[in-house]
Formats: structure tokens, C-alpha cells, sequence
């Protein structure tokens, strides 16, 4: 039986060996002709570049110094000579006039009625009624004249259109109460005037009468 074995195992190495060989035979000729390829590119490389080829050194250009600018040029500034500006004359034209207008300029305006002049009214004053009794002095009062009073009394006094007193007020104290009353009394009770006029027509109007007081009348 063992002889049988070894007998049947000897083709399938046969077989092997032969793949073996065969691989390195086509390795082989890859290797010899990747060499042949390279050798020959290298024999046409150095036959296409020149041999007389030098090596240049170029220096790199040197920088300049850096130099200020130089200063602006001084210019004189002249001003610009004045021009002065163009007459501009516009010329209007003429309006023509319109019938409205000339109507109108034609007529004449209303003239304002003239002013009437007023006249000043003629004023003639009161004066004492003297054939009516006229202008009386009142009675000296005792007391006063005990004490030596003096003075004298302005009094106003409403002359009516009839020419008797309507009213009596002292304007002006002579300084004594009892001088002022018997003044006033005596205007309202005594007093005839010809009474004043306004153009000629008797109107009431007040007059101012002063009466003195002296103890030596």
C-alpha cells in the first residue's frame, strides 16, 4: 500500500516545479527588457542636451538707497485779475391795454364829500346880577372874629340857565371851617348871576369866587 502513495504523489510536484520555473523566466524578461528601456531613454536623453552647457551665477540686483523727495517748487500764487460781471439788461414788454382797463381809468373816483368846518363855539361867563343883588359877603362869623381869623375862600359855584345857584364848593380853604360854611350858605341862599352863554343861548356853567376876610372891613 505505502509504495502506491509515493507513486501518485510524484505528478502533482512535477507540476509545480514546472509553474515555478516558468514564473521566473517571465520575471526574467521583464527585468532585461525594463533595463534595455532604461539604457536606451538615457542614450537618447544625453544625445538631445548639449554638452557645452555652463553653469551662470546670477547675482541678485543690489537695492538703491532710499533718497528723500526733493521739496515742492515754490509757486507764486497770483490771484485771478476781478472781471467784472456782464450787464444783463432785460427788456419788458410792452402791456397791452384792455378795454376794462380804459372803462375804469375814465371813470372818475368818488370824491369824498367835503369836511365840514366846525366853528368854535363862542363862550361867554357868568357874571354877578348886581340890580338882582348880586354877589353878597356872608356875616362874619363871632367866634372867628373873637379869635382873630383871617383868610380867604375860593368857592365854585353851578350858575343855572335862570341865573340863580344850583350848587356851591370850596375850591380853596381860607384855613378857618366856620369862614368855608357861611361862604357856601350864603352862595346858595343870596348869589344872582346873569347866567353864561354859548353862542348867544344861556347855559349852566361854573365860575370860581373868591370872598377876603379882614377883620378891619
Amino acid at each position: 500500500m505505502q509504495p502506491q502513495t509515493m507513486m501518485g504523489s510524484a505528478p502533482g510536484g512535477t507540476s509545480n516545479t514546472g509553474r515555478t520555473v516558468a514564473l521566473i523566466i517571465v520575471i526574467a524578461i521583464h527585468v532585461v527588457i525594463v533595463l534595455g528601456l532604461n539604457s536606451g531613454l538615457s542614450e537618447i536623453i544625453s544625445s538631445m542636451v548639449p554638452s557645452n552647457l555652463q553653469t551662470v551665477e546670477i547675482e541678485a540686483p543690489k537695492e538703491e538707497e532710499e533718497k528723500p523727495p526733493p521739496p515742492p517748487p515754490k509757486v507764486d500764487v497770483v490771484p485771478p485779475p476781478f472781471v467784472p460781471p456782464p450787464e444783463i439788461s432785460i427788456e419788458m414788454a410792452p402791456v397791452e391795454s384792455t378795454t376794462a382797463i380804459q372803462v375804469v381809468t375814465q371813470t372818475r373816483p368818488v370824491e369824498p364829500p367835503p369836511q365840514a368846518v366846525v366853528r368854535k363855539a363862542v363862550s361867554v361867563p357868568p357874571k354877578a346880577d348886581t340890580r338882582r343883588g348880586g354877589i353878597t359877603k356872608p356875616e362874619y362869623p363871632p367866634s372867628v372874629r373873637r379869635a382873630g381869623g383871617e383868610g380867604t375862600v375860593y368857592v365854585q359855584v353851578l350858575v343855572l340857565e335862570t341865573g340863580r345857584v344850583g350848587d356851591a364848593r370850596i375850591q380853596t380853604s381860607s384855613g378857618h371851617p366856620k369862614l368855608d360854611e357861611a361862604v357856601v350858605a350864603e352862595a346858595k341862599r343870596s348869589w344872582r348871576f346873569t347866567p353864561g352863554t354859548e353862542d348867544g343861548k344861556p347855559i349852566q356853567m361854573w365860575v370860581t369866587v373868591p370872598i377876603v376876610f379882614k377883620l378891619t372891613d
